[in-house]
């Protein structure tokens, strides 16, 4: 299972965490090699569908956050290949918002980068938006606006994803907070909302029970909480293949695909000569 987060035109620089971002022209080569070396199957199959009907890898792909970016350009690549995708969606972030790790600029009177930034962001102020910006603008630390396909989608380019044949949407939680730092009430709140929210908006077919990790933080208790609430299961931002025995479906492994990876590096993660931990 393959985690992206945006796609963007080629050569349009941005700030923040850069490593989300991948061009276009990139991500396209990308699409190929998959239809080349795997099976691109609907996420909704990888638990379902054995693993052992052909020779060929299977693979899902998935986009974290819903950045305008991918509902638009990444999209449009899918439908000119007919390839399913999901797309995590935090409801109440949508609406041409910028995200705080994409504003975030570092120069000589903020930290030396964003590894400084992050574990204050998460772990102190559990990811919370409003709560990192004011953090940043007291120390010193510019905050800027992200480039247009930098930002959330709107409700209606969503939409126009949603009508995509094979698209799926799924819940990233409501407002992208530390999971594992939540008390019980709010956590519940993150999980139910978005779920009833998706459900409310757009076809049960097109919604999927799964969520998404915020920052790819959660505990034992979120994962109960998930499968009371209703989820199927949960997808962490990083690891390796989906193991061929499922243990624990609230903490499946995803393949994180950053902006710098090459092409080469690309195919050798696909093709397993070089595994993701």
């Amino acid at each position: 299972m393959l985690a992206y987060h945006n796609v963007v035109p080629d050569g349009e620089g941005g700030r923040g965490d850069r490593a989300l971002h991948v061009e276009r022209s990139a991500f396209s080569a990308q699409l190929d090699d998959l239809l080349a070396e795997t099976d691109v199957i609907p996420l909704r199959d990888m638990l379902t569908r054995s693993r052992r009907n052909g020779s060929r890898p299977r693979t899902a792909i998935t986009f974290d956050d819903a950045y305008r970016g991918a509902v638009t350009i990444a999209v449009q690549e899918l439908s000119r290949r007919s390839l399913p995708a999901t797309i995590f969606v935090t409801p109440g972030l949508l609406g041409d918002r910028s995200f705080w790790w994409d504003d975030v600029a570092f120069g000589p009177r903020g930290p030396a980068g964003l590894s400084e930034v992050r574990p204050v962001a998460i772990d102190r102020l559990s990811g919370e938006d409003g709560a990192v910006r004011a953090w940043a603008e007291e120390h010193g630390i510019e905050v800027g606006l992200a480039p247009p396909a930098w930002r959330s989608a709107t409700m209606k380019q969503l939409v126009s994803a949603a009508a995509v044949e094979g698209v799926t949407l799924a819940p990233h939680s409501w407002s992208h907070p530390n999971m594992a730092m939540l008390s019980d009430e709010d956590a519940e709140e993150e999980l139910r909302r978005p779920l009833e929210w998706l459900r409310e908006h757009f076809d049960e077919d097109l919604v999927l029970p799964w969520i998404a990790w915020p920052y790819g933080r959660h505990s034992d208790a979120v994962c109960r909480m998930a499968g009371e609430v209703g989820y199927q299961a949960g997808l962490r931002v990083d690891g390796t293949w989906l193991p061929d025995r499922v243990v624990d479906p609230f903490r499946l492994p995803r393949l994180s695909v950053s902006a710098g990876l090459s092409r080469d590096g690309f195919r050798a993660r696909i093709a397993g000569a070089w595994m993701w931990a």
